[in-house]
Protein backbone atom coordinates (compact mmCIF):
# COMPACT_ATOMS: atom_id res chain seq x y z
CA UNK A 1 0.00 0.00 0.00
CA UNK A 2 1.86 3.24 -1.27
CA UNK A 3 0.67 6.58 1.31
CA UNK A 4 0.99 9.86 -0.55
CA UNK A 5 3.53 11.23 2.32
CA UNK A 6 2.45 15.18 1.23
CA UNK A 7 -0.98 14.12 2.55
CA UNK A 8 -0.26 12.32 5.13
CA UNK A 9 1.65 15.08 6.56
CA UNK A 10 -0.78 17.27 6.27
CA UNK A 11 -3.64 15.56 7.55
CA UNK A 12 -1.07 14.37 10.84
CA UNK A 13 -0.30 18.06 11.07
CA UNK A 14 -3.89 19.46 10.91
CA UNK A 15 -4.98 16.57 13.46
CA UNK A 16 -1.89 17.63 15.90
CA UNK A 17 -2.79 21.23 15.79
CA UNK A 18 -6.81 20.18 16.63
CA UNK A 19 -5.50 18.13 19.66
CA UNK A 20 -2.74 20.98 20.54
CA UNK A 21 -4.65 23.02 23.68
CA UNK A 22 -4.86 26.67 22.30
CA UNK A 23 -5.38 25.49 18.62
CA UNK A 24 -9.04 27.36 17.44
CA UNK A 25 -10.97 23.83 17.80
CA UNK A 26 -10.05 23.37 21.20
CA UNK A 27 -11.60 26.67 22.80
CA UNK A 28 -14.83 25.08 24.17
CA UNK A 29 -12.86 22.63 26.25
CA UNK A 30 -10.50 25.07 27.49
CA UNK A 31 -8.18 23.35 30.16
CA UNK A 32 -7.60 25.45 33.42
CA UNK A 33 -3.81 26.19 32.05
CA UNK A 34 -5.55 28.91 29.60
CA UNK A 35 -5.39 31.31 32.23
CA UNK A 36 -1.62 30.78 32.04
CA UNK A 37 0.73 31.57 28.74
CA UNK A 38 -0.34 29.26 25.65
CA UNK A 39 2.29 26.49 24.60
CA UNK A 40 3.28 27.62 20.65
CA UNK A 41 3.43 24.31 18.74
CA UNK A 42 6.91 25.00 18.08
CA UNK A 43 7.47 25.25 21.88
CA UNK A 44 5.12 21.64 22.72
CA UNK A 45 7.32 19.71 19.62
CA UNK A 46 11.07 21.31 21.11
CA UNK A 47 9.94 19.87 25.00
CA UNK A 48 8.61 16.82 23.27
CA UNK A 49 12.15 16.48 21.38
CA UNK A 50 13.27 17.11 24.97
CA UNK A 51 11.61 14.39 27.01
CA UNK A 52 12.23 11.94 23.91
CA UNK A 53 16.39 12.21 24.16
CA UNK A 54 16.15 11.86 27.79
CA UNK A 55 15.04 8.41 28.47
CA UNK A 56 17.55 7.22 25.21
CA UNK A 57 20.66 9.44 26.23
CA UNK A 58 20.69 7.71 29.94
CA UNK A 59 19.86 4.06 28.60
CA UNK A 60 22.68 4.27 25.99
CA UNK A 61 24.65 5.76 28.99
CA UNK A 62 25.41 8.87 27.03
CA UNK A 63 26.86 10.77 30.18
CA UNK A 64 27.41 14.10 28.64
CA UNK A 65 24.45 14.36 26.31
CA UNK A 66 21.61 13.39 29.16
CA UNK A 67 23.59 15.97 31.61
CA UNK A 68 23.50 18.79 28.93
CA UNK A 69 19.33 18.37 28.89
CA UNK A 70 19.40 19.89 31.89
CA UNK A 71 20.40 23.72 33.22
CA UNK A 72 23.64 23.67 34.40
CA UNK A 73 22.31 23.56 38.00
CA UNK A 74 19.32 21.13 36.60
CA UNK A 75 18.18 18.85 39.52
CA UNK A 76 17.09 15.33 39.12
CA UNK A 77 15.14 13.96 42.36
CA UNK A 78 14.21 10.16 42.95
CA UNK A 79 12.73 8.29 45.98
CA UNK A 80 15.50 6.29 47.78
CA UNK A 81 15.13 2.86 48.88
CA UNK A 82 15.46 3.53 53.04
CA UNK A 83 13.54 5.29 55.54
CA UNK A 84 16.94 7.39 56.53
CA UNK A 85 17.16 8.09 52.85
CA UNK A 86 13.55 8.93 51.65
CA UNK A 87 14.82 11.23 48.36
CA UNK A 88 17.86 10.99 46.51
CA UNK A 89 18.85 13.94 44.83
CA UNK A 90 21.54 14.85 41.74
CA UNK A 91 22.23 18.30 41.35
CA UNK A 92 23.97 19.98 38.76
CA UNK A 93 25.83 18.71 35.13
CA UNK A 94 28.82 17.35 36.23
CA UNK A 95 27.14 14.63 39.30
CA UNK A 96 24.26 14.29 36.93
CA UNK A 97 27.15 12.77 33.93
CA UNK A 98 28.60 10.98 36.70
CA UNK A 99 24.91 9.43 38.26
CA UNK A 100 24.84 8.12 34.31
CA UNK A 101 27.72 6.56 34.03
CA UNK A 102 27.51 5.07 37.64
CA UNK A 103 23.97 3.70 36.52
CA UNK A 104 25.86 2.26 33.47
CA UNK A 105 28.89 0.48 35.16
CA UNK A 106 26.45 -0.82 37.94
CA UNK A 107 23.83 -2.35 34.91
CA UNK A 108 27.24 -3.59 33.33
CA UNK A 109 27.41 -3.54 29.18
CA UNK A 110 24.98 -6.78 28.96
CA UNK A 111 22.13 -4.68 30.79
CA UNK A 112 20.94 -1.56 30.30
CA UNK A 113 18.35 0.33 31.98
CA UNK A 114 14.99 0.93 30.25
CA UNK A 115 12.65 4.27 30.05
CA UNK A 116 9.52 3.77 27.94
CA UNK A 117 7.66 7.16 28.29
CA UNK A 118 3.79 7.73 28.13
CA UNK A 119 1.88 10.81 26.84
CA UNK A 120 3.35 14.03 28.97
CA UNK A 121 0.88 16.77 30.02
CA UNK A 122 1.91 20.59 29.63
CA UNK A 123 1.11 23.69 30.89
CA UNK A 124 3.26 26.81 30.74
CA UNK A 125 3.33 28.82 33.91
CA UNK A 126 5.26 32.17 32.34
CA UNK A 127 7.26 32.92 29.17
CA UNK A 128 9.60 30.69 29.56
CA UNK A 129 8.19 28.19 32.16
CA UNK A 130 6.43 25.03 31.42
CA UNK A 131 5.64 22.85 33.76
CA UNK A 132 4.92 18.71 32.76
CA UNK A 133 3.99 15.58 34.20
CA UNK A 134 4.65 12.51 32.36
CA UNK A 135 3.84 8.66 33.08
CA UNK A 136 7.21 6.54 32.32
CA UNK A 137 7.51 2.48 32.44
CA UNK A 138 11.09 1.62 33.49
CA UNK A 139 13.02 -1.63 33.99
CA UNK A 140 15.97 -3.26 32.27
CA UNK A 141 16.99 -5.30 29.19
CA UNK A 142 19.68 -7.89 28.64
CA UNK A 143 21.34 -7.46 25.78
CA UNK A 144 22.95 -11.06 25.63
CA UNK A 145 19.46 -12.41 25.01
CA UNK A 146 16.28 -11.79 22.59
CA UNK A 147 13.18 -10.66 23.99
CA UNK A 148 15.06 -9.98 27.79
CA UNK A 149 13.22 -7.32 29.34
CA UNK A 150 12.02 -7.24 33.00
CA UNK A 151 9.86 -4.30 33.83
CA UNK A 152 10.47 -3.28 37.18
CA UNK A 153 7.83 -0.27 37.66
CA UNK A 154 5.54 2.72 36.49
CA UNK A 155 6.09 5.80 37.67
CA UNK A 156 5.21 9.48 37.44
CA UNK A 157 8.07 12.59 36.17
CA UNK A 158 7.09 15.83 37.53
CA UNK A 159 9.33 18.61 35.48
CA UNK A 160 9.86 22.08 35.98
CA UNK A 161 11.39 22.37 32.03
CA UNK A 162 12.83 26.45 31.37
CA UNK A 163 14.40 28.18 28.36
CA UNK A 164 17.62 28.64 27.90
CA UNK A 165 20.31 30.04 25.01
CA UNK A 166 20.56 26.26 24.09
CA UNK A 167 16.94 25.82 23.84
CA UNK A 168 14.39 23.87 26.47
CA UNK A 169 16.29 22.36 29.57
CA UNK A 170 15.34 20.52 32.78
CA UNK A 171 15.24 22.76 35.60
CA UNK A 172 13.95 19.98 38.14
CA UNK A 173 12.61 16.61 37.02
CA UNK A 174 10.93 14.61 40.32
CA UNK A 175 10.62 10.75 39.71
CA UNK A 176 7.80 9.70 42.31
CA UNK A 177 5.58 6.97 42.59
CA UNK A 178 2.79 7.02 40.31
CA UNK A 179 0.01 8.87 41.38
CA UNK A 180 1.85 9.65 44.82
CA UNK A 181 0.22 13.75 44.47
CA UNK A 182 -2.66 14.65 43.52
CA UNK A 183 -2.51 16.50 39.88
CA UNK A 184 -2.31 20.13 40.77
CA UNK A 185 -4.80 22.46 39.21
CA UNK A 186 -3.26 24.02 36.73
CA UNK A 187 -3.21 20.76 35.07
CA UNK A 188 -7.23 20.51 35.64
CA UNK A 189 -9.81 22.16 33.45
CA UNK A 190 -11.14 25.28 35.13
CA UNK A 191 -14.21 24.53 37.11
CA UNK A 192 -17.25 24.68 35.12
CA UNK A 193 -15.77 23.73 31.94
Amino acid sequence: MRINLAIFHSVAVSALIMAVPGSASSHDAAPHAREMDEISIEERFAVLDLMARYGQYFDNGNAEAYSSLYTEDGELKFPGKTPESPWIIVKGRKALADFTNQARSRNGMERISIHNLGNPIMVKVGPDHIRARTPVMYGTIDLTRNNAVSILGYALYEDDIVRTPSGWRYQKRTANKYDATPIPPEFLPAPGK
